[in-house]
Parts: C-alpha cells; structure tokens; sequence
C-alpha cells in the first residue's frame, strides 16, 4: 500500500491557542468522584477520562525520553478549548444526523436514481449544494466524516431481494433483518445490520454500451462563477498570439501528474508525491536509466522530435523491441531501428506492436545502444514529441525535460481523466486512417512507429495553427475533489479528501485529492481508509476482490495492475465462470471486511455504499461478436463470404441494447456509523 499525499497550497498559519496555565490534575477517578455526571453527561465524561489517560501515558513517556520536566501529576490544560469541545460533542449528542428517504420524490421519478443524483447528494453533505428530492440529511453538519465505497460484484439476488417494482423504478428495497425467513437467504449478512434500505440506481451509459460509474461519480459540472471564468479564459486563449512550440511543452506538475519519468535535476521542483516510475525524488538516476544532461555547451541539433516505441512483453515485463524517431523540421525518419529485449520474449505482442519473431532474427541492437544514440540527438533544449509519451520514456528509461503529449494537447470527448487515442484523434481531426492492421497477427498485423510518429507530429503542428482551444471539447466539469476543496458554508476552509484504490489513483482519478493510497487487494483498501479517515473529510475507496472472484473483472498482479485494465466494466470474452467456492469465499471475505471497517470508523461518519452496476459480461460476448462482424466485413466487403453463424444482425442489436439496460442496474445504501440502522423514511416504504 503506498500513501501520496498533494502538497499544500499555501503554509500553515502560526499556532493562535491562548496561554495555557498549569494546575494540578487529579487522577480520573478522583475527578469521576467529584463531579458524578448525569446521564447526559456520562459519554463525555468517559471522553474526557481516556483524554486525561492519554495525556498521563504521554508525560510518563516524555520523562523516560528524557524530555520530562520533573514536576510529577502537572500538565497544561487549555480550559477553554476543552470548553468548547465537550459544548461541541453535547451539541453532536443532542442533535445526531439522520438519512431520510423522500417518498414522494422516489415515487415521481421515472428512472432509478442516477449516478449525477448519488454524487449530486454526496456533495451536499461536505459543500454548498442544493437539496436532493430523494432523500435528506437532518442534522448535516454533525457528520463529521463521509465515506464513499464502490464495490461492484454485489447484485440484488445476492441479499435476497426482488427486482425493484416497474411502476416504481426508484422506489427503496427494504432489507430484511436477520435471522432471514427462509427460505431467503443472504451474502452480505452485514448489510442487513448496517442499512435498512437498498435503494435502486442506474450506471450511466448510450443504448449499447455503460460508461464509467468512477469518471461520473468523481465529476461534476462547474458551478456558474467557475464556468465564467473558465469561458474567459478560453477566451484570452483564442486571442493570444500565435502559439509557438514552446507553448505546447508539458509543465512540471503536468508531468508529474501524468506519471512521467522526471529528471533527477527537476525533482527538486516537484517535492511532493513521488512518481510510481522512480520512487525517490531525492534519489539518483536508477540502474539502467540515462537522463538528458540539465547544460549543454553546444546548441540544440533538433529543435523538435516525434518518438514512438513499441515492446513486447518478456519474463521482466514491457521492453523495447522497436523505435522509430522523425524530425520535426523537416518531418524525415532520422532513426529507425529494431530492438532486441534483454530477457526472454513471452509474447511479441504483434496485433498491437508489429513485431514478429522473423523481424527479430538476428537483431543485435541493445536498449543500450538506443540510448547511447539518444544522447548524441537529444538537448535540453529540444522537445520530444509523442502520444501518451510517458510510455516511451519508460521502456526507452530515459528522463527528458520538456515533452509534448498529443494525448494531453487533445481532450477525450467524455473529458479527463480519459486519454484519447492516437487513431481516433487521426480521424477526427484529420481525416486520417491509420493503424489500419490494429489487431491482426502475422508479418502485416499491428502498427508503424513510423506512422505513428509522424501522425503525433502532424496533430502537433495541426494544434499550433489552430490554436489552444483546437481539439478541446468545451466540457465544463472539474474533479469533486476541486469542489469541495474550496471554502464553503459547511467547510468554512473546504474539505479535505482522500482515494484509496487498487492501481495508482494519484495519477488518474485522485490527481485532484489531498491524499492518494495506492492498493494492491482489499485488505490493502480498508487498512487504507481506516489509516486516512480520522484526518480527511471525504474519502473515496473500492473494493475489487469480489468482481474479480464473480468474473466481472480481470485480476492482475500489483506490477500489472493499472488505471486502464482495473477501471474495465467487464473482463474479456471468454472468461471462464468462476467456482462457486472462490465466490463464496470472496463474499465472506468481504463481509468480514465491511464489519472489521464499520467499528474502525469515526462515530457520525456517513458512509454511501454503491455497487454501480450489474454484470456485464454478456455485453463483452455480444460486442466481440460484433467487432469480429465488423472485422470479418472490412476484410471481404462481402457478405456471402462471411460464414452465416458470424453474422450481426438486427436481433442482435437488439439483445446488445437490451443486456446494456440489464447492466446498467445498481444498488446504494446509506447509513451513519451508529450501534443501529439509521436510515428511516419520511413516510412508510
């Protein structure tokens, strides 16, 4: 588990507390003798007693360090302070926060509640947010802590509940009590402790395919002052001079945020989280990596150089089996070579990188040598150009410092943190078909680093005519993390937030949070969100274990798990069912784990549950059905010479839209870390 935390923005103000005086403290059970408490009183003072322990155990271990001012049973006690906390905790205790489900905003909607209306509430109990006309919170501000878990892998049969009733898609299912009747049965007994109600949700998604449940609960739309000031500087952007290529060079935190290899002279720059590719921000260069040099006596020879690699997968992971570098001035092929990997070739990885054992034959030319001859073209002044670049630099372990990214110049449609890709930014702002024996196997199969190189820089040059707002979709939405970071009427200095997840979420959907925790299972993500709970306001976590046991998802090992394979809504066709045992056992392990994690949590701590989606592998079997029916027609271009059983046809569109929907179902539950439910409802459900 590794925990990234983002630099303040701003250095902490000097302590303000009043002087403190010294008065002798009289041990716990004298003061409980002497000031017997009332009911009310009788949760605070057993408060104040363990905080009076604490600060004995402290002093004790003060004097063994040899810090202890000799001076036995005094401390420094801030009256007023102590004061205000227990008024605090009183207010809390008087008033304590309550889920209420809003039956008739439930019964008016049409459609299960969406993603847009769970993040939409989310929000509201941290900042300045209209209501929700679902559900409510009483008593909002005596929650001190909200936790959002994602755990995919849950359906409705799995806690023996119905389908939600068709007149009443929105309606809550309510969650029997254990012992269940028989001959219901349950997975998750722990859900029927902690929640009362499972309340139906719906993925976003098009008639044929799901999109993201993270990218849509981790967005929002940009409040009215931040969208205008976000319009003027689009703007100041298009009336500024031409831009020059100098403009188009990532900044530092870009690289950072993007995950690039930064080199060791520019580290200083970026004291903070370190980059997964070199742990040690302070370190040198590891084995086996070269850097640019930070001066050069000599002037740049190119001013501008577009990249691309492609690798093979050997027993060491990702390696280097061929590059190709163009000239951006003149936009001729300078260097083009084949690469022979230091170890062992597990899969040549041709549909995709082109390389085939017979390209191979007889290669001698070393990661070594590659670099070696990037060091006699390469200057600190010259930029290097790629798409998705970060993956170059790794496998090539080379550390440059200015780099352009036309997977960063040019937006996804869907926004961040999606990256479009390389082909389709061809096509859409081009014209331009390439890749086109993407996925093929044999001596024509996979892509050109040649082509693609030069596409990079074409859509480079394409950027620098057009101008800064070209390629960009005018979307206006920023992180959740943005948002409630700024001060606001319920978090007068905003909210702090945290993402612990599998991967590496400070390079992906937790770039914006103030603390990320990469996780490599779930045992890794409860330790994490017990670790960071107590100290943030907002905490995002997911738990992957039981979609990996159901077949939902791919498991990979911690060195290949990434934001892309662990964000996929489905695991590849053909993915073999799982056991029942491994699901059994993944249901149990999860249900120990939401136990063991409810009674670490803070008291009033709101936690929202959500399962996002159903499963979705019939969508993976129907779309390889149909991108092999797509394939097999691009190919012949006739369809007598397809064989019939491979067809697309017009019921299968309709199976497609119709198994989408299915998936699209989801569950959420609510609850306020107490000894019992405390979700109710307004009216009877």
């Amino acid at each position: 588990m590794k925990r990234t935390d983002r630099p303040s923005s701003s250095a902490s103000s000097p302590s303000t507390s009043p002087q403190l005086k010294r008065q002798k403290v009289p041990a716990p059970a004298s003061l409980a003798q002497a000031l017997p408490p009332s009911k009310a009183e009788q949760h605070m003072l057993a408060g104040v007693q363990r905080s009076l322990a604490d600060a004995a155990a402290l002093r004790e271990a003060s004097k063994e360090n040899g810090n202890g001012n000799g001076q036995e049973g005094w401390t420094k006690v801030d009256r007023g302070k102590m004061k205000k906390q227990i008024k605090k905790q009183q207010r809390l205790e008087a008033n304590p926060p309550v889920f209420k489900y809003m039956v008739p905003g439930l019964k008016n909607r049409r459609d299960p509640v969406s993603i847009d209306s769970l993040r939409d509430f989310t929000l509201s109990l941290l900042c300045d947010m209209p209501a929700q006309q679902w559900i409510v919170a009483e008593n909002p501000r005596s929650i001190t802590h909200v936790l959002a878990l994602f755990i995919p892998g849950i359906l409705a049969s799995d806690l023996g509940l119905s389908k939600p009733s068709p007149s009443a898609p929105a309606m809550p299912l309510e969650l029997p009590r254990l012992p269940l009747p028989a001959p219901a049965s349950t997975q998750l007994p722990v859900l029927h402790t902690l929640f009362s109600h499972a309340c139906p949700t719906r993925a976003p998604g098009e008639q044929y395919k799901m999109h993201s449940f993270i990218a849509q609960f981790l967005q929002c739309p940009l409040a009215g002052d931040e969208a205008k000031t976000r319009h003027e500087q689009r703007q100041a952007q298009e009336q500024q001079s031409k831009l020059t290529p100098a403009d188009l060079v990532l900044t530092y935190p870009q690289m950072k945020e993007n995950d690039y290899p930064i080199p060791t002279y520019l580290r200083l720059h970026l004291r903070g989280a370190p980059s997964p590719s070199i742990p040690d921000p302070s370190a040198q260069l590891e084995p086996g990596w070269i850097e640019t040099p930070q001066n050069m006596d000599t002037p740049a020879q190119y001013t501008l150089l577009a990249i691309d690699c492609e690798m093979c997968e050997t027993t060491a992971g990702q390696e280097l089996a061929r590059v190709s570098i163009i000239d951006g001035a003149t936009n001729a092929e300078i260097y083009d070579t084949m690469v022979m990997p230091e170890h062992a070739i597990t899969d040549y990885q041709t549909r995709y990188s082109g390389v085939t054992e017979a390209k191979l034959k007889g290669v001698t030319t070393t990661l070594a040598d590659v670099q070696q001859h990037l060091l006699t073209l390469l200057h600190p002044d010259t930029i290097l150009l790629g798409h998705s670049l970060e993956n170059d630099l790794k496998v090539l372990k080379l550390c440059h410092p200015r780099n352009a990214d036309t997977s960063v110049l040019y937006h996804h449609p869907r926004g961040g943190p999606y990256k479009p890709g390389l082909k389709w930014l061809a096509q859409r702002w081009m014209g331009k078909e390439i890749q086109k024996n993407d996925g093929k196997e044999g001596e024509q199969g996979g892509h050109d680093p040649e082509e693609d190189a030069k596409t990079s820089l074409e859509l480079f040059q394409l950027k620098l005519e057009r101008g800064a707002a070209f390629g960009e979709f005018q979307q206006d939405v920023e992180s959740i993390f943005e948002k409630m970071a700024r001060p606001s009427g319920k978090r007068h200095a905003g909210a702090t937030s945290a993402v612990v997840d599998h991967g590496h979420p400070a390079q992906w959907h937790g770039a914006k949070a103030t603390t990320a925790v990469a996780c490599t299972n779930d045992d890794e993500v409860v330790d994490g969100v017990v670790d960071v709970i107590g100290k943030h306001d907002f905490v995002f976590a997911r738990m992957m274990d039981l979609s990996h046991a159901v077949g939902w998802t791919t498991t990979k090992s911690a060195s290949q798990f990434t934001m892309a394979n662990i964000d996929r809504t489905a695991s590849p066709a053909g993915h073999p069912e799982s056991s029942d045992e491994a699901v059994k056992k993944a249901f149990a392990e999860l249900n120990e784990r939401l136990t063991r994690l409810h009674h670490s949590l803070p008291k009033s701590t709101a936690i929202i549950l959500m399962t996002g989606h159903s499963d979705p592998r019939k969508i993976v079997a129907l779309n390889a059905r149909k991108q092999n029916w797509e394939q097999q027609w691009r190919k012949t271009n006739d369809v007598l010479k397809i064989p019939k059983e491979e067809w697309w046809t017009s019921e299968d569109d309709r199976s497609l839209a119709g198994e989408v929907e299915k998936a699209k179902a989801g569950l959420a539950f609510f609850c306020i870390t107490r000894h019992a439910p405390v979700v109710a409802a307004a009216e009877t459900i």
